[in-house]
């Protein structure tokens, strides 16, 4: 696989003792631009608010939606039926938001998120 497939995380979380300081979300989007449509109520993309505020590398072009979380946890998500690009990129967005933040360590990562973007819906 070229590194040009994979978006990778712009924050690692080292306070952890997992071996994977990221987490890794599988993505069947092929073009990495996608990933720039801004995120409702703040003024980052949603590839941004993916790799920053959540440490997940995007990997582009695979089977299936999924994402792989610090300890090695699969969560596969369901096929996300909507046509429209943008809409589509925003839900796999907030699937990415919703399932950390139902972890245990990345609920706080959603709170920091809140924190910040207090507008934002999920």
């Amino acid at each position: 696989m070229s590194v040009n497939n994979i978006l990778p995380a712009l924050k690692e979380r080292n306070d952890l003792g997992f071996d994977n300081k990221t987490r890794d979300l599988h993505s069947i989007v092929k073009d990495s631009l996608k990933f720039d449509y801004i995120f409702p109520n703040t003024d980052v993309s949603c590839g941004y608010v993916i790799r920053y505020f959540f440490h997940t590398n995007i990997h582009l072009g695979k089977e299936s939606n999924k994402l792989i979380s610090m300890n090695g946890s699969i969560f596969n998500f369901e096929n996300i039926d909507i046509n429209e690009e943008r809409e589509y990129i925003i839900s796999l967005t907030k699937s990415v938001l919703i399932t950390v933040g139902d972890m245990y360590f990345g609920s706080s990562e959603l709170q920091e998120f809140l924190n910040i973007y207090p507008d934002v819906v999920i």
